[in-house]
């Protein structure tokens, strides 16, 4: 016999001499192959001691303030003849009372992977910190980082700083314009604007203000060829050229040429693994994993997968607080006439006031038919001298007479704030300066202008609504992960795959032969099931429904059943809840040459905006020749300007554009590559990481045996669910194992290894 030790929250408990504690172990179980299991033991009793009573605070009080919380779940340890044996966590079921009077508790103990979910609750993504990723979702922003490659990873320390340049002799790797860089000692970022040399770049603002101080150069936030709404296409055909759709091929000039993909129909995207290090940032998770697959930036095929962020179907709100937007207006020609001056597209100068009799009009107009209202303020050398809130329609300030504002000399700017775009005719600044023969008039004007209806999109408010617990349950339904807390405390995650390699106590196998009762031992059938299906919840985006409807299954998932269709036995489903997209190479319309562009569509089978489930897919950044980008939109939301992009970050579900070096991708089923339209994709995520141990399972030589064992503590005490067990020269996987402590009796159920 072996004696049990219990220890909660450090404080060692009182024990029945002859109570019984069973503890099943099992890290995974043919007879639910989808899930995660973790230690636990079958309810056992302690006695109602002094010691105990203390400890749960005389549970069955329900009078005493402040007492025992059996809501949640206590950190325990267990021992055997005072020998650590489990870590992890008890739950208080309930007390016994005889005669009124408490007798025993009840409690169950569980391993450690059981705080994930005790630990996460109901919390969505959207409760996680992840402001130093905000970024303002405007025009020049989404096109910066439309063009922007996952693969960017540089980090440093700097040189020499002049202004917003910066150096490292080092060099910083392979970077491009618009990639994003963080001061890691002060955790600000901005981006990249030009790199003159390998060991110099040029940023939009001057973040850095000593030598020494850490960079990191990564895109963990992006810009994919994902529209929410609009249709793409490309067509080569100046005759077939319509203004305002989505045609992709680039023309100059504007009117009918004003067309592509419009800024506001894209969305952001952020980077898997940046989820994953904002949750164990979060203190009260207290959470820390391993870097064996989350983390690992060696492993591009989970490294380079990115969650769009897409909240809600359609155009992107704005869930981040305040939607007025502050636009100085600009557009102004440079211009020179002695006393006045448009010094720059944006600033007034005069070098007269109102005091002067001569001065006739100073004066600045707004011009609009637009039924929004907006907020005008205008500053004198940085000082506001007039504002005017919730206008509407056009409007003169006057200056030369004091009515609105006094006409002081110095430099003019305006800024209107609105909570939506306003659309100026124009805007004109006006003065007359009045001498007997030589009246001086001048008219500044920035022609039509529109103001930005932009605004900061709050990344972790514009997360997909997913609870923390069931986007990590996905991520291990999708690459068969495990998952289970070492001594240290860090939560060890790895495909299974590697936990039976990398995680075993031994080299060899642990021979159990001489421990085993002889007299009883079943073999039974292994396989629980007739097939097991593998697919995504979410198939129902227009292009992968369409794959549904014509191929009779859904898009990204298979079957397996080992060739055979007469098995016995139920229907097992692996579920991940996530979105798969059917993504589109483009072809010219006029004459049918591929396209190096492709591209997904947000929409249902009526073409109509889709929400749908959160998105998982790998970006990559792919010249693509030139695509048309409408840059503008005007109050209708139709295009009234477009500029060439080249370099875009194209939608993939596949980890490359090439099989050639890599064959990954997240489908489930080897099916016809979007960009290659074959096959030679064939590291599927079943075949990657289901395969061994499926294909294992349905091998007509497989068998689940059954044996009685009386293990010693040197076996107890040290063996993992990643060990083999060795019995008259067999040798075994552990399907799962249940063991009385005080005997150390165990029934162990063993797959045969083939």
């Amino acid at each position: 016999m072996q004696s049990i030790q219990l220890y909660i929250e450090g404080q060692r408990v009182d024990m029945f001499k002859d109570e019984s504690v069973n503890i099943t172990q099992s890290i995974k179980n043919v007879k639910d192959v989808a899930k995660i299991f973790t230690e636990f033991t079958k309810t056992f009793t302690l006695p109602a001691s002094k010691t105990n009573n203390k400890i749960f605070k005389h549970y069955y009080n329900f009078d005493i303030i402040g007492g025992f919380d059996a809501r949640t779940k206590k950190d325990a340890t267990l021992e055997l003849n005072y020998l650590p044996f489990k870590k992890g966590k008890i739950k208080l079921e309930g007390v016994d009372l005889q005669n009124r009077k408490p007798k025993s508790y009840r409690i169950t103990f569980f391993g450690n992977t059981v705080t994930l979910k005790d630990v996460l609750g109901d919390d969505q993504l959207s409760s996680l910190t992840l402001t130093k990723y905000n970024v303002l979702y405007a025009p020049d922003d989404i096109e910066r980082n439309l063009q922007r490659s996952p693969l960017t990873n540089s980090t440093g320390t700097v040189d020499s700083i002049s202004g917003s340049s910066i150096t490292d002799s080092s060099g910083f790797g392979a970077v491009s314009v618009g990639d994003l860089i963080t001061n890691t000692t002060t955790n600000e970022t901005t981006y990249i604007t030009s790199f003159p040399i390998s060991s110099a770049i040029v940023l939009n603002e001057q973040i850095f203000t000593s030598v020494g101080q850490g960079y990191q150069i990564n895109n963990h936030i992006l810009t994919p060829l994902i529209t929410h709404t609009q249709r793409l296409s490309f067509n080569s055909s100046t005759s077939d050229e319509a203004a305002d759709d989505g045609n992709l091929k680039y023309f100059s000039g504007g009117g009918s040429h004003d067309h592509g993909v419009k800024w506001n129909q894209l969305k952001y995207a952020i980077r898997v693994n940046e989820i994953i290090r904002a949750i164990e940032a979060e203190e009260q998770y207290g959470l820390t994993f391993s870097s064996d697959f989350f983390k690992n930036t060696s492993k591009k095929e989970f490294d380079n997968l990115y969650l769009w962020l897409h909240r809600k179907s359609g155009t992107v709100e704005n869930l981040g607080g305040t939607t007025a937007t502050t636009t100085l207006i600009s557009g102004f020609t440079n211009s020179n006439d002695g006393i006045f001056r448009m010094i720059n597209n944006n600033t007034f100068r005069t070098y007269v006031d109102s005091s002067d009799p001569n001065l006739a009009r100073i004066r600045v107009r707004f011009i609009t038919t637009d039924v929004d209202s907006y907020d005008i303020r205008l500053e004198r050398d940085g000082n506001t001298v007039y504002t005017k809130t919730g206008h509407v329609g056009s409007i003169s300030i006057d200056g030369h007479d004091d009515s609105d504002f006094i006409g002081d000399t110095g430099d003019y700017k305006v800024y209107v704030t609105s909570t939506s775009a306003i659309t100026f005719i124009d805007v004109r600044w006006t003065a007359i300066y009045e001498q007997v023969g030589d009246n001086l008039r001048v008219d500044y004007v920035t022609g039509a202008f529109t103001t930005e209806a932009q605004f900061i999109f709050n990344i972790a408010l514009q997360t997909p609504e997913i609870k923390i617990i069931d986007f990590l349950t996905g991520l291990f339904k999708m690459f068969n992960l495990v998952a289970f807390v070492e001594d240290g405390g860090t939560i060890y995650i790895d495909t299974l795959d590697n936990f039976y390699a990398n995680k075993k106590s031994i080299s060899t196998a642990y021979d159990i032969s001489e421990f085993v009762d002889v007299k009883s031992s079943q073999v039974n059938l292994a396989l629980p099931f007739k097939e097991i299906e593998l697919k995504y919840k979410d198939t129902k985006t227009f292009l992968a429904n369409k794959f549904t409807q014509l191929a009779n299954r859904d898009w990204a998932s298979t079957t397996y059943k080992a060739g055979e269709n007469e098995l016995s036995g139920s229907e097992y489903k692996i579920e991940v809840p996530f979105s798969h997209f059917q993504y589109e190479r483009l072809n010219d319309v006029n004459g049918g040459s591929q396209q190096d562009i492709q591209w997904g569509y947000s929409v249902n089978e009526s073409q109509e905006a889709y929400k749908g489930a959160p998105l998982l897919f790998y970006p990559i950044r792919q010249n693509t020749g030139g695509i048309s980008f409408v840059n503008s939109v005007d109050s209708n939301g139709v295009a009234d300007d477009h500029k060439q992009l080249t370099n875009i970050a194209l939608p993939s579900n596949s980890v490359t554009l090439s099989s050639a070096s890599d064959t990954s991708n997240i489908n489930f089923n080897n099916e016809t590559n979007e960009w290659s339209l074959d096959t030679t994709f064939t590291n599927t995520l079943f075949q990657e990481y289901h395969s061994n141990y499926i294909t294992n399972v349905f091998d007509t030589k497989n068998r689940l045996t059954k044996v009685k064992a009386y293990l010693p503590l040197k076996i107890l005490l040290n063996f993992t669910l990643a060990d083999r067990f060795d019995i008259n020269g067999k040798r075994y996987k552990i399907n799962s194992i249940d063991t009385n402590l005080a005997t150390g009796e165990s029934n162990i159920e063993l797959l045969n290894e083939l």
